[in-house]
């Protein structure tokens, strides 16, 4: 493991992202959270730490992995309830016991959203209705920075997050009983699941 000296002082998450140009903001942020980050040997996961000229840094390089395939990963369609990904061969679409985090479906739970592109055509279809253009233009902005936020929360300790073991493939407008269900059963597994951890949480507050 490289030990990384800090030659001036600044916010670790800064620091991180000067020294390890590859990796997004959401990869540092989940390093930071499994604890794979220590500065002068200690575990940190505030990625607003203060580090100081001289701290010694090191990151847990069998567990940072590069994402050597996000380059290739293309995007065929986006909307409100579909992301369609070309995924290329090789890259595992789910976590298995070895392999949690280097998965399509990490990659797309990470996603940032981008502007719509069919805005110009959306401004000619629904020219009569600015407030409904305003707020497609904007939803991509909003999404990011309800993500961020939730993210933020959660890597101090201040909210519980509950999420699905693996992408539910239902959309945003499903009315199929059987498909509201299977989702919904997904869910109450997933919280029966992580309640002693709600407990412990709940506790701590």
């Amino acid at each position: 493991m490289k030990e990384h000296i800090v030659r001036e002082e600044m916010i670790l998450i800064d620091y991180l992202r000067k020294e390890f140009t590859k990796l997004s903001k959401n990869n540092i942020k989940s390093l930071l959270s499994k604890e794979m980050v220590t500065v002068n040997n200690s575990v940190q996961t505030r990625y607003d730490y203060l580090v100081k000229k001289g701290d010694k840094i090191v990151i847990r390089e069998t567990k940072i992995k590069v994402k050597r395939y996000q380059k290739d990963i293309n995007i065929i369609y986006e909307d409100d309830d579909l992301l369609v990904i070309n995924k290329p061969a090789g890259l595992l679409t789910i976590a298995t016991n070895k392999e949690k985090e280097f998965t399509l479906y990490h990659f797309a739970s990470n996603y940032i959203k981008e502007k719509n592109k069919y805005m110009p055509v959306a401004k000619v279809v629904l020219k009569k209705y600015p407030k409904m253009l305003e707020a497609m233009e904007n939803r991509h902005i909003r999404y990011n920075k309800t993500i961020e936020y939730i993210r933020e929360k959660e890597l101090r300790g201040e909210v519980f997050v509950i999420r699905p073991p693996r992408a539910l493939n239902i959309g945003g407008t499903e009315k199929n009983p059987e498909e509201l269900e299977r989702v919904y059963q997904i869910g109450r597994r997933t919280a029966v699941r992580k309640l002693d951890e709600l407990k412990a949480f709940l506790k701590a507050e």
